[in-house]
């Protein structure tokens, strides 16, 4: 079997080749693994770069084409497995169909979507800014992968290293989700796609797969009734106009009917569901219309707006999780660590494959493994937004040893405060770290902290103890760490810095700290108007960068230190401008994060 593992430009294919080829060899499995840009630079001599520089894109793409058969014939000559990874690009310049009989493998990240900038690979449109760049194929490409793939794999960011729970998404080992999952009808896309995730998704031991009447026509439902097992086949109902024909064709599975349907048509209620709420409907009158049917199960999965109708959905499913089950729904997948938490306690749990799914409250399949099997509480990463957050994956084995489940919370500034908190807590919460823009709130939550923390008036790392959250700042630890290891110049600048301003002033006192919001130097009575850095700490994110302003068109720094690292930092795209040498500020967040697991562990026990 030969698969080819296609993905966004910056996915991370070649590092997951090199885990395959890692996890095929634990197992005395052989297996060969080509990366067709590795191959082309071999085979040609030429760097990637130099090709581009040369040729052009289209050159390029003629090249890639190309190399791509010979290697697809060396693929076919080895024994065993083979793999080839190919680049961001190949399939939307692919003359004629991927060749016949190949598996079709497309590794995702949730970062996909927001996009990356590049500053070691070639510009595709020098004309564009580099996200723009990015994202001006990325809807183009997502498209050609949907159609094409025949199974995904979405691995959370951070997880580039070797770990126990690809193996199970690649069908090299079982294991038992106890979860449910909905087929869609982009599963039903060719035959191969549906006959792969039918056998993957029982391999992994899903309990369910679910047949909703509003996603999939009669016939289709029909048709999978036949190809899957009876014992793992849910029929939700779900259409406004339900079918006579499906309510017969439903009497050997088990059954979901939507309370929004109107009365039940069925004599045995196996499930009864809600999804939608009355206008001023509060979370307990939904649960009283619920229980007012007959059912072996009560599934509650309507919209939730804020932490205290969470608490009202998890007293629900409290009362009897053998019976209930709490599935808080919102748009952008705010509740998705809710599920993860409860993990295989709550009876219908659903995961999903991709970035899509029923929910975007579903977690990925990935973070559903991972997830300790009985975990005696939860470790959170808080902030908004919190998807490009490397703290889960940074953080999974420390707690991980003491049983504890980490998860990200999107938690914007609204609901950063005490009432939150206090039901983090009764749900499980044991420790947290802190991001952007929660800082210097969530000190306010605390009841002690350090002298630094104190002086600071901002935290990002938080441990629950008996007499309530004590905070401290490892952002000072991590910064120092970085900053020795650099030779600081004599002129340094400070562009934006929010909750890590007074932090980074503590350290760099002899630094200009200019205001990204104003675009102006602040803690200064008259500004130098010759100014020009040679060092300029960026300490401005994504998400802050519109209502923002830009450094000086003067500015010509030698060197950009990030302290961000996620791949659509606007630091990235400000060192390109301007070609200076970019530092990722990755190093800060690892030196900080280990300072975090010291804090923690001075109570946490195992």
């Amino acid at each position: 079997m030969i698969t080819i593992v296609v993905g966004h430009r910056g996915a991370g294919k070649s590092k997951f080749l090199e885990r395959v080829v890692a996890y095929h060899g634990a197992l005395g499995q052989e297996v060969h693994a080509f990366d067709l840009d590795r191959e082309i630079e071999r085979r040609s001599q030429k760097t990637i770069e130099q090709i581009f520089s040369e040729s052009g894109e289209a050159g390029f793409r003629e090249l890639e084409q190309q190399c791509f058969r010979q290697v697809y014939a060396d693929a076919q000559a080895v024994k065993g497995s083979a793999f080839v990874a190919v680049g961001g690009g190949f399939v939307e310049g692919l003359k004629g169909p991927l060749p016949f009989g190949s598996q079709i493998l497309w590794v995702r990240r949730p970062s996909d979507r927001a996009g990356r900038i590049f500053i070691d690979r070639p510009r595709l449109d020098s004309e564009m800014a580099p996200l723009e760049e990015f994202l001006a194929r990325f809807a183009t490409r997502e498209a050609l992968f949907q159609r094409i793939h025949h199974r995904q794999i979405t691995i959370p960011e951070g997880w580039d290293h070797l770990n126990d729970f690809e193996p199970t998404l690649l069908g090299l080992k079982p294991a038992a989700l106890n979860a449910s999952m909905t087929v869609l009808p982009e599963h039903l896309g060719n035959p191969l796609r549906l006959e792969d995730f039918i056998q993957n998704k029982l391999q992994m031991g899903l309990r369910y797969f679910e047949l909703r009447d509003d996603l999939l026509s009669d016939d289709q439902i029909e048709m999978l009734t036949k190809e899957l097992p009876s014992e793992k086949v849910l029929i939700s109902f779900r259409r406004r106009k339900t079918s006579e024909r499906l309510k017969r064709l439903s009497a050997p599975f088990a059954t979901d009917w939507a309370l929004e349907l109107g009365p039940s048509p069925f004599d045995h209620n196996k499930i009864i569901s809600v999804h939608e709420r009355f206008d001023g409907e509060s979370i307990d009158e939904v649960v009283e219309r619920l229980k007012g049917v007959k059912a072996d199960h009560y599934k509650l999965a309507v919209p939730v707006h804020d932490y205290i109708e969470l608490w009202s959905g998890h007293r629900f499913f409290k009362e009897d999780s053998a019976r209930h089950s709490f599935l808080p729904n919102s748009p952008n997948g705010r509740w998705s660590w809710y599920r993860l938490i409860q993990h295989k306690n709550m009876h219908l749990n659903f995961v999903r494959d991709g970035v899509e799914g029923s929910s975007a409250d579903q977690p990925v399949i990935f973070d559903f493994l991972r997830y300790p099997e009985k975990a005696v509480g939860f470790a959170a990463v808080l902030g908004s937004p919190i998807g490009h957050s490397h703290t889960p994956a940074e953080q999974s084995r420390f707690f991980g040893e003491k049983n504890i489940g980490v998860v990200a919370i999107d938690m914007p500034e609204v609901d950063c405060h005490s009432l939150s908190f206090s039901i983090l807590e009764r749900l499980g919460m044991r420790a947290a770290a802190v991001t952007s823009p929660l800082k210097m709130l969530a000190a306010r939550i605390c009841v002690h902290l350090d002298k630094k923390s104190d002086e600071l008036g901002a935290i990002n790392t938080m441990l629950h103890t008996s007499n309530g959250w004590l905070g401290t700042n490892t952002d000072v630890l991590g910064l120092e760490a970085m900053l020795k290891s650099l030779e600081l110049p004599p002129t340094v600048a400070v562009w934006g810095g929010g909750g890590t301003r007074l932090v980074l002033k503590s350290l760099l006192p002899k630094a200009h700290f200019f205001s990204a919001r104003m675009g102006k130097e602040i803690w200064v009575e008259r500004a130098e108007p010759e100014f020009n850095p040679e060092l300029l700490v960026w300490a401005l994110g994504r998400s802050r960068v519109e209502g923002s302003e830009k450094p000086p068109a003067n500015w010509r720094p030698n060197y950009i230190l990030d302290l961000n690292y996620s791949e659509d930092s606007p630091g990235l795209e400000y060192a390109l401008q301007t070609g200076a040498k970019y530092i990722s500020g990755r190093a800060f967040f690892k030196a900080q994060a280990s300072a975090q697991r010291d804090f923690w562990a001075r109570e946490i026990k195992d």
